[in-house]
């Protein structure tokens, strides 16, 4: 017997193997060490980007401009796990000592389409005194003073946060990850749609079902290439980006232009968590990471998306996702409470794009190949709902698998389906 923990909301769930199932285990190939300190390799790199112009010289080029320039620092929401309250200490430090108060600064969480924060949820991200000290609000995309930064080349007119748009210095905080359209997250993103209106993100998501808006691709992919516009529209003047392990352990920092440092960062984050297979396999077994990664299943989507890439047709994945917060999107919700057919949600989201019901579609149009099942909070009534069987425990659920797939299947296990894409070899 085998036995194997995957991580579930802040804990986790055991599961055990018979040892004729012989589960093999798919983790991302990298093998960086965390970083032992992760304040000085900051400072370091603030002083010596990776890219870029070292950000006490930003600083002193707006000076010059400017007495006391205002900063805007843009930081992720709790759907990331990025560890803010580690970067910001050392950023806000440099700040002020190159002249910059504590008045001037503004911390923007940027939740795009999310929902705001709490103080609490501030206080979890980011510890007590930073929001003591400096203005700390949550992005507003439906806001009354968006900024209209300018007009797309795809007509898409840019709408941003006012405080960020007509910040003298602006500096993004993000993580670099897979992402199922836009092929990466970090750098750009943190602008758009991280603090962009409601309508820029709609026309930007709506370029989804291009064929090349895809996880993992930039190349040719409309979603990309509208983000990296937006940035000649409201550049970013320097980025700190982190690359994190399974284990949400801090192994990599780029740091500087937004662009060029953050493609840096691709490089190593590719080399850690792009898995190349032989084969699929006919059960796959997922975990979506736990907290905040499963929060709801809004977020924990890109975890079916990525996982059901190493999936056989007609076979089966089983995800693991607490999903407190359910649905995670009031949109997701509605379309989902419908009870309509998977072929009904693929008909109705092709003739007209919504936000939050993409997640509906995607597990639509992959519970058209293969079996979903998923261990959750979630009710059987809502499961189904997303076209999932729920499972209530892991022995109920090998049963099931059994059944359909007989007692000598290999399973594919995958702890961190959200962080390592598996690529299939072809010949």
């Amino acid at each position: 017997m085998q036995h194997l923990k995957l991580n579930y909301g802040k804990g986790h769930a055991d599961i055990s193997f018979p040892d004729s199932h012989a589960p093999r285990i798919l983790k991302s190939q990298g093998n960086l060490e965390p970083v032992l300190d992760p304040r000085e390799k900051i400072i370091g790199l603030l002083e010596n980007p990776t890219a870029g112009i070292p950000l006490v010289q930003i600083i002193e080029e707006k000076k010059r401009e400017k007495a006391e320039p205002e900063v805007a620092i843009m930081i992720n929401d709790l759907s990331r796990s990025t560890p803010s309250k580690v970067i910001l200490p050392p950023l806000l430090e440099t700040l002020e000592r190159e002249g910059i108060p504590a008045g001037s600064i503004s911390i923007v969480i940027a939740t795009g389409t999310h929902r705001d924060l709490s103080d609490r949820e501030v206080e979890g991200l980011l510890g007590k005194d930073i929001p003591s000290r400096y203005f700390v609000t949550s992005h507003d995309c439906r806001a009354s003073d968006l900024a209209r930064a300018g007009t797309l080349s795809t007509d898409n007119v840019l709408l941003l946060n006012s405080l960020v748009y007509h910040a003298d210095i602006r500096i993004s905080i993000g993580e670099i990850l897979f992402h199922y359209f836009a092929g990466y997250a970090g750098g750009r993103k943190s602008l758009c749609p991280g603090v962009a209106g409601w309508d820029t993100i709609m026309r930007n998501h709506s370029l989804m079902t291009h064929p090349k808006a895809a996880l993992g691709n930039l190349k040719g992919n409309p979603v990309h290439l509208e983000l990296i516009e937006a940035l000649h529209f409201c550049p970013l003047d320097f980025i700190i980006n982190v690359i994190c392990n399974e284990k949400k352990e801090l192994v990599s920092v780029v740091t500087g232009d937004p662009i060029k440092a953050w493609e840096e960062g691709l490089k190593i984050f590719r080399a850690m968590n792009t898995v190349n297979l032989e084969d699929r396999s006919r059960v796959v077994i997922a975990s979506s990471g736990g907290f905040p990664k499963d929060i709801n299943i809004y977020q924990a989507q890109k975890a079916f998306e990525m996982a059901g890439r190493a999936v056989s047709d007609g076979g089966s994945l089983v995800v693991f996702a607490e999903c407190p917060e359910q649905y995670g999107s009031e949109t997701f919700r509605e379309w989902a409470e419908t009870g309509m057919t998977a072929e009904a949600v693929i008909e109705r989201f092709e003739k007209g794009f919504q936000l939050g019901a993409h997640k509906l579609y995607y597990l639509a149009r992959m519970s058209r190949r293969i079996n979903l099942f998923l261990v959750s909070s979630l009710s059987e009534e809502v499961s189904a709902k997303i076209f999932c069987r729920k499972i209530h425990n892991w022995d109920e659920g090998l049963q099931v698998l059994e059944v359909i797939h007989g007692r000598d299947f290999s399973p594919l296990v995958i702890p961190q389906a959200g962080m390592v894409l598996p690529e299939i070899k072809t010949s």
